[in-house]
């Protein structure tokens, strides 16, 4: 019964996160070849995130352009006193 009662709450993860945990875990040795790929994907992302946060003055300049008018288009027909920006 406390068999059961351990596969209900132990959540489902798919099976190579769950390999990769449980080989970090134990201090599994990890191959040259195996790292290089780590960092190579690592690289990659680290990139991805940087070229989200950096944009240019001209797309800075319309991403406040357009949240001015969708400030303004929201305030006029506000039901409520209140201003919502």
């Amino acid at each position: 019964m406390s068999d059961d009662k351990e596969k209900q709450q132990t959540p489902m993860v798919h099976e190579p996160a769950a390999t990769y945990a449980a080989e970090t875990k134990k201090g599994r040795d990890w191959t040259e070849e195996e790292l290089e790929e780590m960092r190579g994907r690592n690289q990659r992302v680290i990139e991805i995130l940087r070229s989200l946060r950096e944009c240019s003055e001209e797309e800075a300049q319309d991403q406040k352009e357009t949240f001015e008018l969708l400030r303004k288009a929201l305030g006029e027909d506000r039901t409520s006193y209140r201003k919502l920006f």
